[in-house]
């Protein structure tokens, strides 16, 4: 019996794998997150200049064989500092993701599995954290623990949580009370088993549609704290804070607005993209 219970899981997994290579939405949003990874990892190879290399000769200069996408008010090369910009808002969403999905689920899964009074307590927490538009709190948090990458990840993530935690919730509340539970309940087994074995690989569909859904969001909030000089601190490259050194020079230098304003729409097309493809893959509907 638990032969052909793993042999049907398999064959699940298959389906699931197949239909996310037949998706369109999943094909655009892993190719560009692959590019853009690729771009990271290999920045000093793919970049032709460094992102700190000043060359005053060519300020604000429009886009050429040498430099392709321009340079900026310093004369560095703006496709040298996307490149090795995507080291940082990578960072940023994916650590931001992590850090919300692993907080924002261990609390959800105590809230909607415990009920009562820790339930409520959860809950109106969230509430108070919620009333505040992520921004307006991630800028709290920064304005207390002060300007940096890391900062602005705890920030972001700080911001993001409840939201995390409400989602989790809910899909905890509405499998909890479902028949396999209460026979593992009948049968002693612990909390903690309960969980662990049956309540998280439930909602661990959603939690992944989460995770991609959350990272974007994440990038979003980074490049606006850069656009307000809040993010990552110049020198260092970054695609928000690009985008406001950009703004400045708006119409003699539209290079410096455009292009990064492309990779952040591109890169969020993407992450969207493959959250909307997770969601339709993973729908047990999809399998019948």
């Amino acid at each position: 019996m638990r032969r052909t219970f793993k042999i049907y899981r398999l064959m699940r997994s298959n389906k699931r794998l197949r239909a996310f290579c037949r998706n369109k939405l999943a094909i655009f949003g892993t190719s560009v997150l692959l590019l853009i990874v690729t771009m990271a990892i290999f920045a000093p190879l793919i970049a032709p200049h460094s992102p700190y290399e000043h060359n005053y000769a060519l300020k604000i200069h429009s886009p050429s064989n040498s430099y392709i996408m321009g340079n900026d008010q310093y004369g560095r090369g703006v496709f040298s500092r996307i490149v090795y910009g995507t080291r940082s808002v990578l960072q940023i969403g994916l650590l931001t993701a992590v850090v919300s999905a692993v907080v924002g689920t261990s609390i959800g899964l105590v809230a909607g599995y415990a009920g009562g009074t820790v339930d409520r307590l959860i809950t109106a927490g969230v509430d108070v954290m919620m009333s505040f538009p992520p921004m307006i709190l991630g800028i709290m948090v920064i304005a207390i623990m002060g300007v940096g990458l890391y900062k602005v990840i705890w920030a972001i993530a700080i911001s993001l949580t409840p939201g995390f935690i409400r989602l989790t919730r809910v899909a905890v509340v509405s499998i909890k009370h479902t028949t396999f539970i209460e026979a593992s309940k009948a049968m002693g087994a612990s909390h903690i088993r309960i969980i662990g074995k049956h309540v998280l690989p439930n909602i661990s569909d959603t939690i992944l549609v989460m995770f991609a859904l959350w990272a974007s969001k994440a990038i979003i909030a980074a490049a606006s704290l850069g656009f307000l000089g809040l993010g990552v601190q110049p020198p260092d490259p970054e695609w928000g804070y690009m985008l406001r050194q950009g703004m400045e020079l708006l119409y003699c230098a539209p290079h410096m607005v455009v292009f990064p304003g492309l990779m952040i729409v591109l890169l969020i097309l993407a992450l969207n993209a493959l959250s909307d493809a997770l969601r339709d893959v993973l729908d047990p509907k999809t399998l019948t």
